[in-house]
C-alpha cells in the first residue's frame, strides 16, 4: 500500500482516481486546490502525488515548486494529470515532475493512470529527466492553447507592473505574487504562496490591514490609501481590490514611495534648516547688536579705571560672559552655514580620540565605561575637524545624560556604557555611537534632528542635533538613529571618504 494525494478542482474526477487508487489498495487523500494541498501536506506525507496544472489558489506549476522545496517530500514523486497536458509546455526537470497524463474519458484512463503508477512505484532514485512523454491519445486542441496563451500574456504584464500584485483569498492565505512583489518582501514566489498576508508586516500594522480588510469584505468595494507602512527596509502604501465576490478574494497593490518618503523628508528637514537659519541670524543680530556697545563701553570703563583692580576684575569676569555669549550665537549661526571653517585631510580616529580625553572627567565622575572599536587601520577624509569635534562631542554628551537620567538623585556611579565603533564600507566610513540608556520614545524617534525639538524639558534647546545634523549632511553624509535592540539607542553616521 502507498499513500497518494490527488489535487484536483473537479470533484468527479476526485472521485475517480480515489476509487481506482482505492480498489488498488492504497490509501488516497484529496484536494480542490493549491491550498488546501499544502494544509494536507502538513500532516500527510504522500509517496506519490497526482496533481492537475489549471486550479484555482496556486496553480499546479507553482504547487509543484513549492513542494520540491520541502525537504520531507524529497522522496515524493509527482505526477501531472491535467486537461492541457498537450497544450501547456514545460520543461520536466524544471518542476520536478516523474510523469505527465492528458486528461481524457475516464474509462480510457484508467489504464494510463495504473499503468504509469506502476512505472513510477518502481525502486529508483528520484531523478526527472529535462522532457517527459504526455501519456494519453489526446489530440492538442487550440481553444485551449489559446486560453493559455491569454493567460500567459496577462502574467507577462502583471510580471512587469512596477507596483507588487499579491492576490489573496478569504483567509488572506497569498495565491499569488509578481515578481515586483517578491523583491519587496525579499522572498521567492514558492516561499510566499500560501503564507498569511498579514504576516509579512508588523503586528501594528497588521491590526490596521485587518481592519481595513475587515471593512472591504462587509461593503464590497476596495480602498486606496496613503497611510505608510512598513515592509522589510521599503516603505510601502496598501490598495485593497475585491475580485470575485464569492469567493472574497481581494488584489493587493503594494506601491513601493520609500524614496519618495526620503525625498519628502529631506525638503521638510531642508525648510526647516532654512526657517532656523533665518530665525538663528535674526537672534544673532539682535543679541551681536548690544553686545558690541556694551564691550566697547567695557573697554573704555577699563581703561578709565585702571586704578581700581576691583573693578578691574568685575569687567574681566564680565568680558568673559560676554565671550561665551559671542560663542553661543556663533554657534547658533552653524545651524544656517555648516561648514564654514577650511577643511583638510583628518584622521576621524584620532578626532574621537581626543573628544574622549576632553570628556574622560565627567566619564570617570559618573562611572560611565566607554568602548573604542576602531577599524584596524587608520581612516582619513577631508572635513572641517572642527565642525567634526563637535559632532562627536554632542553625541557623547547625549550619551552620558541618557545613561544618568534616572541616576540623577543617587550618589552611586552608573554602571552604564558607551560604544563607539568605525568600519569600511566601500567607499563610505560608518561610525556608530551606541549606549546603555533606556532608549529614546518611540514617537520622538523621528524628531530628534529637528530643530528646537527637544525631550529633556528645560534642560535642552533642541538645537544640538540638528546642527550635527546639518554638518553631516553638508559633508555629503547621513545621520539616523534607532534604539538598540534591549536597551539604548545607537547613531550611525555615514560618511564619503571622497567629496
Amino acid at each position: 500500500m502507498h499513500k497518494v494525494l490527488a489535487v484536483d478542482n473537479d470533484l468527479l474526477f476526485l472521485d475517480f482516481i480515489r476509487d481506482l487508487l482505492e480498489e488498488n489498495g492504497h490509501l488516497v487523500e484529496t484536494a480542490q486546490d493549491g491550498i488546501s494541498a499544502l494544509n494536507a501536506l502538513e500532516t500527510f506525507t504522500p509517496d506519490i502525488i497526482f496533481l492537475d496544472l489549471i486550479m484555482p489558489n496556486i496553480d499546479g506549476k507553482k504547487l509543484c515548486k513549492i513542494i520540491r522545496r520541502m525537504e520531507h517530500l524529497n522522496n515524493t514523486r509527482i505526477i501531472i494529470l491535467s486537461a492541457a497536458a498537450k497544450e501547456e509546455s514545460f520543461e520536466a526537470s524544471e518542476l520536478g515532475v516523474e510523469s505527465i497524463i492528458a486528461k481524457g474519458p475516464l474509462e480510457h484512463m484508467t489504464e494510463d493512470i495504473l499503468s504509469v503508477l506502476e512505472q513510477t512505484l518502481r525502486p529508483a532514485p528520484f531523478s526527472p529527466s529535462g522532457h517527459v512523454a504526455v501519456t494519453g491519445d489526446i489530440h492538442q486542441r487550440r481553444i485551449t492553447s489559446e486560453l493559455l496563451s491569454t493567460k500567459k500574456h496577462f502574467e507577462q504584464i502583471l510580471e512587469r507592473m512596477t507596483e507588487g500584485i499579491l492576490e489573496i483569498t478569504s483567509d488572506r492565505r497569498i495565491v499569488y505574487a509578481n515578481r515586483i512583489a517578491g523583491a519587496l518582501v525579499g522572498l521567492p514566489e514558492e516561499d510566499l504562496l500560501g503564507i498569511d498576508f498579514l504576516n509579512l508586516f508588523s503586528l501594528k500594522d497588521r491590526l490596521r490591514i485587518q481592519e481595513r480588510l475587515k471593512e472591504n469584505f462587509q461593503e464590497g468595494e476596495g480602498s486606496y490609501s496613503e497611510e505608510t507602512l512598513a515592509l522589510k527596509e521599503y516603505l510601502v502604501t496598501v490598495d485593497l481590490l475585491e475580485i470575485h465576490q464569492d469567493e472574497r478574494k481581494h488584489i493587493i497593490i503594494l506601491n513601493n514611495v520609500t524614496e519618495r518618503k526620503k525625498l519628502e523628508k529631506s525638503i521638510i528637514q531642508s525648510e526647516r534648516l532654512a526657517a532656523t537659519g533665518q530665525l538663528a541670524a535674526s537672534i544673532a543680530h539682535q543679541i551681536n547688536s548690544p553686545l558690541q556697545g556694551i564691550t566697547a563701553l567695557l573697554t573704555v570703563m577699563k581703561e578709565n579705571r585702571k586704578d581700581d583692580p576691583d573693578l578691574t576684575e568685575n569687567i574681566r569676569l564680565l568680558e568673559g560672559a560676554f565671550k561665551s555669549i559671542r560663542n553661543t550665537v556663533r554657534r547658533l549661526l552653524n545651524v544656517s552655514r555648516p561648514g564654514q571653517e577650511g577643511k583638510r585631510p583628518v584622521n576621524i580616529h584620532e578626532i574621537i580620540k581626543d573628544i574622549v580625553a576632553l570628556v574622560s572627567t565627567h566619564l570617570r565622575q559618573t562611572g560611565i565605561k566607554i568602548h573604542l572599536n576602531f577599524y584596524k587601520e587608520s581612516i582619513y577624509l577631508t572635513a572641517s575637524p572642527q565642525q567634526l569635534e563637535h559632532v562627536f562631542l554632542n553625541l557623547i554628551n547625549n550619551a552620558i545624560e541618557a545613561i544618568t537620567v534616572e541616576d540623577r538623585r543617587s550618589t552611586n556611579l552608573c554602571t552604564g556604557e558607551i560604544t563607539i565603533s568605525t568600519e569600511l564600507k566601500k567607499d563610505l566610513l560608518v561610525i556608530e555611537i551606541s549606549d546603555s540608556g533606556p532608549g529614546i520614545p518611540e514617537d520622538a524617534l523621528n524628531h530628534v534632528f529637528d530643530a528646537f525639538y527637544t525631550s529633556k524639558g528645560d534642560l535642552g534647546m533642541g538645537v544640538g542635533l540638528s546642527v550635527c545634523r546639518a554638518i553631516i549632511v553638508e559633508q555629503k553624509g547621513t545621520i539616523e538613529v534607532r534604539n538598540t535592540a534591549g536597551s539604548g539607542s545607537t547613531f550611525r553616521i555615514s560618511l564619503p571618504l571622497k567629496l
